[in-house]
């Protein structure tokens, strides 16, 4: 049981949210645009490397945090912005803010800041039965998520134009109020489970009529618990060689709307 104990301690340690000032969020994005807009690649190349030097494939915020967003009085909306934390020039590393917008578009809530990938690789998500989606939260179908995930994990080299559409470099996606109610609903309790934002690459033939595929960088959303799940073994005692992460087999959610041009 210590292990299930220790495990919660982890989770709660990481309740409060990681809140930036605004000042902070310009100096980040505007080191983001600086990033995508280079002519050196390889600063690119590094924001989406782990400390295993492995491309990173998601970012993840606790459901408390998520509840703290949706709550938010007067919210339309919410906004994801990619974000590139830096201490120096060869060490930079992605990350997103989410806030609350209204009507109109104007920022009503804190920016909220993403945790770091947790472990090597992500697990290759399951495939289920599809249910409802609920009102307002635009579900996709796994096969066509899967395919995202996997163009995104197995590009030999990302390029600046993964990350520009048709009204120039992304700063971010706009999302539905309804795919982030749709996971808390999906999470209660909330428990350790987390909204996963996984990074993926579209696949599509732009107006251009080129007869080359288009890939442009895209967000995920899924929920995922990755708590080790203590089993009692057979002599009473817990187990701590049980599976490493119990992920869950949720909905997946990404029909977001790229800025620019929206908000």
């Amino acid at each position: 049981m210590f292990q299930l104990f220790f495990s919660c301690l982890m989770i709660d340690s990481f309740v409060s949210p990681e809140i930036i000032s605004q000042v902070d969020f310009d100096r980040h994005a505007a080191k983001w645009q600086q990033i995508i807009t280079s002519r050196h690649h390889h600063h690119l190349q590094r924001c989406f490397h782990t400390a295993e030097d492995a491309r990173m494939q998601y970012v993840r915020f606790p459901m408390q945090h998520i509840a703290w967003l949706v709550s938010t009085v007067g919210i339309h909306h919410i906004e994801a912005r990619f974000l590139v934390m830096s201490e120096d020039e060869e060490s930079p590393r992605f990350a997103l803010a989410l806030y609350a917008a209204d009507a109109r578009g104007l920022r009503i809530s804190a920016y909220y800041l993403s945790a770091p990938q947790i472990a090597a690789t992500a697990p290759t998500p399951p495939l289920h039965a599809l249910t409802d989606p609920g009102a307002g939260a635009e579900q996709v179908p796994h096969y066509m998520v899967k395919k995202w995930l996997a163009n995104w994990r197995d590009a030999p080299e990302l390029k600046p134009d993964m990350f520009v559409n048709s009204y120039g470099p992304l700063q971010g996606y706009t999302f539905s109020v309804g795919d982030f109610m749709k996971s808390l609903f999906e999470s209660q309790p909330y428990g350790a489970r987390e909204l996963w934002v996984d990074l993926g690459l579209h696949e599509y033939y732009s107006a251009s009529l080129s007869t080359q595929a288009t890939y442009t960088f895209g967000l995920v959303l899924r929920l995922y618990q990755p708590l080790l799940q203590v089993q009692e073994a057979s002599d009473g005692t817990a187990d701590s060689q049980s599976p490493a992460a119990q992920q869950s087999a949720e909905p997946f959610y990404d029909m977001s709307t790229p800025c620019p041009p929206g908000f």
